[in-house]
């Protein structure tokens, strides 16, 4: 895989991806505020953007050693950010993670950005296959995985640990093949 250069940028047909910026902290804190936004991730809602910041890490550095890219997709019309979509490498294998500001949930912007960022991974990184998880309740994320053809693989039952309980999380996978079979 060449190295990608940080102003790559993916265009659907109404967004534009591009890597994610530090000063787009506030569109984030803004997400985060909305009450239940933060129950299906694995992060907590921070109680301030020093923690926010935080938890985002370091983008340019983990796109420059080519094992995580994270995204923020905007309109093209407006160029408002939307949501972000990252798609990094696990200790499993590479995986995809998204979210879309509340604001603007419900127009298929995810699923929109999500096929971009699929055609990132099988085309640019040439991965053999791509994982995503949600939180079992989770059904609009499950509805987006799908719409791009991911399929269900395995529940795990402790998937990961919010708020001293455990959430069941769904494991879901697409291959290249696969996704080439629906092109």
């Amino acid at each position: 895989m060449d190295w990608i250069p940080l102003d790559y940028c993916i265009e659907t047909e109404r967004l534009t991806l591009s890597i994610a910026q530090a000063d787009e902290i506030d569109f984030v804190w803004e997400a985060t505020q909305y009450p239940g936004f933060n129950d299906g991730m694995v992060w907590g809602t921070p109680s301030s953007k020093e923690e926010l910041e935080a938890i985002v890490g370091n983008v340019a550095e983990r796109w420059s050693r080519g094992d995580g890219y994270l995204f923020t997709f905007h309109d093209q019309a407006s160029d408002n950010p939307l949501g972000r979509i990252v798609v990094e490498q696990r200790c499993s294998g590479w995986s995809v993670g998204f979210w879309t500001h509340p604001k603007w949930q419900g127009a298929g912007y995810a699923s929109e950005a999500l096929g971009g960022v699929l055609r990132f991974c099988f085309e640019v990184l040439k991965l053999k296959l791509v994982t995503a998880c949600h939180a079992e309740w989770n059904l609009a994320s499950r509805k987006v995985l799908e719409r791009n053809g991911f399929r269900f693989k395995v529940r795990i039952e402790e998937g990961f640990e919010k708020n001293g309980e455990w959430v069941a999380q769904d494991t879901l996978s697409l291959s290249r093949d696969q996704w080439l079979a629906t092109r």
